[in-house]
């Protein structure tokens, strides 16, 4: 198994932000993928059973609506990861708060 480090990759996917980027692009390329692959699979029809514009036409509908899912999908995904990110962090704020009010707060030396 080859290890590889993820800054020779463009960036650490640890990071929120990064993941992000990383998560919108996806799918975007996916979304773009799939309307292309219906469109030329419609045209592909087309041409085979000489049916013109039914089959792009067909083909575009089904290709336009996986995209428009893969996108909503991503918004969810996006929606989830992002409330998440902001429970964890009023959970560790709410922690500091509570270590502050009982003194056990460590100094630095």
């Amino acid at each position: 198994m080859v290890k590889r480090n993820l800054s020779s990759l463009g960036g650490d996917l640890r990071d929120p932000v990064m993941r992000q980027k990383s998560m919108a692009y996806q799918g975007v390329v996916e979304a773009v993928g799939a309307l292309l692959l219906c469109l030329g699979a419609g045209y592909f029809a087309d041409e085979h059973w000489q049916s013109s514009p039914a089959g792009v036409v067909t083909g575009l509908l089904i290709g336009f609506s996986a995209f428009v899912l893969r996108l909503v999908r991503l918004g969810r995904a996006w929606s989830d990861q992002l409330q998440e990110s902001n429970e964890s962090s009023e959970q560790t704020a709410s922690e500091a708060l509570e270590k502050k009010d009982s003194g056990d707060v460590s100094q630095p030396d």
